[in-house]
C-alpha cells in the first residue's frame, strides 16, 4: 500500500522538494524514494511467490537434515546472535538517527508538513523493510558460514592424526607389517549399510568418519543453493537500491547548496552515506568470508589425501573432494554478479565513473 501510494504522489511531492535536477529533470529525492518503492514491491512479491512454491520450506528441511547429523552447538548460537546484534544496531542506529531528524524537519519547518512528511515515513518504512530482509539474509549466512567453519574443524583434526600416521605408519596399521597377518582386500572393504555410526567393518573407521563429514557439508552447500535461490532477487533489488541511492547522495552534495535547507544537511548526508556503506559491506563480507570457509574444505581435504591412508579413505576423499570442487558455494544477485569483496571495488569504481558523468552533464 505505501509503494502504491508513494508513486501515485510522487508527482505531488516533486514541487515540494528544494533539489530539483536539471539533469534528471525531477527531484533527486523524490526519485530515490520511487527506486525504493518499485523495489519494496518487488521485493514483497517477490515473498508471496516464495511462500507459494514452499521455497523457504526447502531450506528450513535441508537445516533440519543438517542438525540431524551434527546439533548446533550453544557457541555457535551464541556467535550467530551476537553477530546479528551487532550488525542490526549498528545499521538501525544510523538509519534511524538520520530518518527522526528528516521527518521532524520536514513536520516543523515545512510548509506542507503533514503531507510531506507521510510520503517521507512511507519512503523510510520501505527501506526499513529492504533491510529487514537484508539483515534476515546475512543472519543465515552467518549460520552457514558457522557451519562450515565447524566442518572444517573437523577436518583439521583429521589432518592432524593423519599427519602423525604419515610420520609413523605402523601406528595406522600394524598388520601391514606382518604380511601373514594380513587379511584379503575384500575382507578389508567398509560396508556402510546406510549407517555411519555401526558399519559392519571396523578395521577403517577413518573412512567412516570422512563419509560422516562429506554429508555434513553437502548438506550445508544445498543450503547456500536454497539460499541463493530464496534470496537471488532480494540481493539484486538490495545491491542496486544501496548503489544508486548511494549515487544520488553523493551527486546531491556536491551539486546543491548545504546552506539553510530543511532537505539536506552534512549530517544527514552523513548518516545516510554511513548507513548504506555499512549495509553494503556486511552483504558482501559475510557472503565472503562464508564462500572462503567453504573453498577452504577444498584444501584441507586435498592436504589429507596426501597421506598414507588406506584405499577406502582415498576413495571417500576424493568424492568429496570431487563434489566441492564441482559445485559452487558463492552467493549470487540473480546471477547478475557475485556477492564478494571484490564487489565492493567494482561498485567504488562503477559509482565514480558515472558520478563523474553526471557531474559533467550538470554543469
Amino acid at each position: 500500500i505505501t509503494c502504491v501510494f508513494n508513486l501515485i504522489w510522487s508527482s505531488s511531492v516533486v514541487y515540494e522538494i528544494d533539489d530539483w535536477s536539471q539533469v534528471f529533470s525531477t527531484s533527486l529525492t523524490v526519485l530515490q524514494s520511487r527506486v525504493v518503492a518499485i523495489a519494496t514491491f518487488m521485493s514483497r512479491a517477490a515473498v508471496l511467490y516464495d511462500i507459494r512454491f514452499n521455497k523457504y520450506r526447502k531450506y528450513r528441511t535441508t537445516l533440519e537434515g543438517f542438525e540431524i547429523y551434527c546439533p548446533t552447538t550453544a557457541a555457535a548460537t551464541n556467535r550467530c546472535r551476537l553477530f546479528t546484534m551487532a550488525t542490526v544496531s549498528m545499521c538501525l542506529t544510523c538509519m534511524l538517527s538520520t530518518n527522526c531528524v528528516k521527518l521532524y524537519n520536514l513536520y516543523a519547518k515545512h510548509s506542507d508538513g503533514y503531507f510531506v512528511t507521510t510520503y517521507f515515513l512511507f519512503f523510510y518504512m520501505q527501506n526499513c523493510s529492504i533491510y529487514l530482509m537484508e539483515s534476515y539474509f546475512t543472519h543465515q549466512c552467518f549460520m552457514v558460514y558457522t557451519a562450515f567453519r565447524e566442518i572444517n574443524g573437523d577436518l583439521e583434526n583429521v589432518k592432524r592424526d593423519t599427519t602423525d600416521y604419515a610420520r609413523f605408519p605402523f601406528l595406522l596399521d600394524p598388520r601391514a607389517w606382518f604380511p601373514s597377518a594380513t587379511p584379503s582386500l575384500s575382507s578389508c572393504t567398509v560396508v556402510y549399510e546406510n549407517d555411519f555410526y555401526r558399519p559392519r567393518d571396523k578395521g577403517n573407521p577413518l573412512a567412516n568418519t570422512v563419509e560422516f563429514i562429506k554429508i555434513k557439508h553437502w548438506l550445508i552447500r544445498e543450503a547456500v543453493t536454497d539460499l541463493n535461490d530464496l534470496f537471488r532477487i532480494h540481493l539484486a533489488i538490495s545491491v542496486v537500491c544501496l548503489s544508486v541511492l548511494m549515487l544520488f547522495d553523493v551527486f546531491i552534495y556536491f551539486t546543491a547548496t548545504i546552506d539553510v535547507t530543511i532537505f539536506r544537511s552534512k549530517f544527514l548526508f552523513i548518516g545516510w552515506l554511513l548507513q548504506y556503506s555499512v549495509r553494503f559491506f556486511v552483504l558482501s563480507i559475510t557472503t565472503n568470508i562464508t564462500t572462503k570457509q567453504a573453498i577452504h574444505s577444498k584444501d584441507l581435504i586435498n592436504d589429507i589425501n596426501n597421506r598414507f591412508l588406506d584405499t577406502s579413505t582415498k576413495e571417500e576423499l576424493q568424492l568429496f573432494y570431487n563434489q566441492v570442487t564441482f559445485r559452487s558455494s558463492e552467493f549470487t544477485a540473480y546471477g547478475l554478479f557475485t556477492l564478494n569483496t571484490r564487489l565492493i571495488t567494482s561498485a567504488i569504481a562503477a559509482g565514480a565513473t558515472y558520478l563523474i558523468i553526471l557531474l559533467q552533464l550538470h554543469s
